[in-house]
């Protein structure tokens, strides 16, 4: 299936999730049609932002993947926008994002696992938002960059809040302490604003950094 098609095909399978969507909302109380207004009003955008992006055959395929398409970028545009009044540039971003995310789940590689009271291990794994968040076991989770090549640090965003054993302590240019972290981290590459698989010399030069 060439890209127009694919487009097309992910288009109409959206379109036709937005109906049943409405045909459900219509099964509700008027209290609770008023309430989930704003959810309709937010797939609607989607499918108006559908109708002019740009995406490639490998993005559009990935969505397809999905038996909810539009629910998928739904969610994801909240996640992201929580706070936000929603406009076309952000809903496309998430649109994207979502479709990326997906390719990024069949591509698994190297990263660093780090757990209190453990020697550092490399693990296989997916560099997607919910693969991440279960390493560190938690959907809150932050990434640091306290070292000057391009790697990041995937914790626990209330990591110390929680009380989660002491891991590991960061360290400047002097060696002294300067900071810590708790409970399990993931070290990755970072290029841009994508986590990504560690090349063999971070590893082993952040093995011995952690090993202690």
């Amino acid at each position: 299936m060439n890209e127009e098609k694919l487009i097309d095909a992910l288009y109409k399978k959206m379109h036709n999730e937005l109906e049943a969507y409405h045909s459900w909302l219509t099964t509700l109380s008027p209290d609770e049609i008023i309430d989930r207004g704003y959810e309709f009003s937010v797939r609607k955008d989607i499918m108006e932002v559908m109708e002019t992006i740009e995406l490639t055959a490998e993005q559009a395929s990935a969505l397809l993947k999905s038996s909810h398409p539009l629910e998928d970028v739904y969610w994801r545009y909240q996640g992201e926008n929580s706070n936000a009044i929603y406009m076309n540039d952000e809903i496309m971003a998430s649109i994207e994002n979502q479709a990326d995310e997906v390719l990024r789940e069949s591509e698994k590689g190297p990263a660093l696992v780090i757990e209190p009271g453990k020697a550092p291990y490399v693990k296989e794994i997916a560099f997607t938002l919910k693969s991440l968040r279960a390493e560190v076991g938690t959907e809150y989770i932050e990434a640091r960059c306290p070292f000057t090549d391009p790697v990041a640090l995937i914790c626990d965003i209330e990591g110390k809040l929680k009380g989660k054993p002491l891991n590991q302590y960061l360290k400047g240019p002097d060696g002294k302490p300067y900071d810590y972290i708790t409970g399990t981290c993931v070290l990755t590459s970072l290029k841009g604003d994508h986590f990504g698989p560690l090349d063999q010399q971070y590893i082993e030069k952040f093995s011995k950094y952690f090993e202690n």
